[in-house]
């Protein structure tokens, strides 16, 4: 009887598939308006801020954050704001939390509004879908320049009132010091005429 020979299994090793290295994603850093600074202008930055100090202009940021201290005047577009401190002017983000020592005087456009305990809001609120899509931020920039309009218009009639007043007090100062001048040829002109009447007399007498 012929014996069955054994088989050899083939063992064939596979090569392992390099891991995919995860994308690194590098985040922009955080600029800072530290508390003893004032800036006077607008501010715009692809990245975050932080603003502890005070602000006059507009802000435009990724997220914005405003700090206890911090003071804006002036229209802020983010990503998400977080407000602890004052703005004065209209806010316009996807998300706006309003802290319990924070206040807003102005409009906010927002998708999510969180307003905590003791939060001071003054304005009005509107929600959209899209708080920074091109057509809310055109719409919004109209309602401004709508609202300074009145405001430059009242201002240029006042100036032009204040202007006419002071070319009225001209004209009546002028009229004033013509009417003296006239005043004192009358009358320097009288004592001539009497002077000569009376020389008059005395060489007819004679």
């Amino acid at each position: 009887m012929w014996g069955r020979k054994k088989e050899k299994a083939t063992i064939v090793e596979m090569p392992t598939p390099e891991a995919t290295p995860a994308p690194v994603v590098v985040k922009k850093p955080t600029s800072v308006i530290a508390s003893d600074v004032k800036i006077l202008g607008s501010i715009i930055s692809g990245s975050d801020l932080v603003v502890e100090g005070a602000v006059e202009g507009d802000i435009r940021c990724g997220l914005f954050t405003l700090g206890k201290e911090g003071i804006v005047s002036g229209n802020v577009v983010a990503e998400t704001a977080t407000v602890r401190g004052k703005i004065t002017g209209n806010v316009t983000a996807r998300t706006i939390m309003l802290a319990g020592n924070g206040a807003i005087e102005g409009d906010l456009t927002h998708s999510v509004l969180i307003i905590e305990e003791g939060g001071m809001f003054e304005g009005r609120s509107k929600r959209v879908a899209d708080p920074l899509s091109e057509e809310t931020l055109a719409i919004e920039d109209k309602a401004t320049s709508e609202d300074v309009k009145p405001k430059a218009k009242k201002a240029t009639k006042a100036k032009a009132e204040k202007k006419a007043e002071e070319n009225t007090v001209e004209i009546s100062d002028e009229t004033k010091e013509a009417a003296e001048t006239e005043t004192e040829t009358e009358a320097k002109e009288s004592t001539e005429e009497a002077a000569i009447s009376k020389e008059l007399k005395e060489a007819f007498a004679v």
